[in-house]
């Protein structure tokens, strides 16, 4: 059950939930089936994949995910995700990308926070 939350402000200065997940969950690239990146941090506005190659930014992708339980009878969700930034992570070879929810309707808002409560958690260090 999720207990906490990593905040973080938008380019706008808003203020967004993030939440780590207790489980390995990989984004795949839907028209290609390649893997985007693995999961850091999700919230129903957007999500942190680490990838161990740059990303393009400002470019729209099609994703899927799958979800650890079925969710609502559902076990794999497909939407789009425009890639805001990228820059190389602290361990060579690897890249952090941030990705905004691109058309989040409600059944996938519904199931991204479905996902949230039952994985997520707060990184220890980490304030709210």
């Amino acid at each position: 059950m999720a207990t906490g939350s990593k905040s973080e402000k938008d380019r706008d200065g808003r203020r967004i939930e993030r939440w780590y997940l207790a489980c390995y969950l990989r984004v795949f690239d839907d028209r290609t089936g390649e893997i985007r990146g693995q999961l850091v941090d999700i919230s129903p506005q957007g999500m942190l994949l680490i990838g161990d190659s740059p990303v393009p930014v400002e470019r729209t992708w099609r994703v899927r995910m799958r979800l650890p339980v079925t969710a609502r009878d559902q076990h794999l969700i497909t939407f789009t995700a425009i890639s805001r930034w990228c820059r190389q992570d602290s361990q060579p070879g690897f890249y952090l990308t941030g990705y905004q929810i691109g058309d989040l309707s409600p059944k996938l808002e519904k199931l991204l926070n479905a996902l949230i409560h039952d994985f997520g958690y707060e990184k220890k260090g980490e304030k709210g």
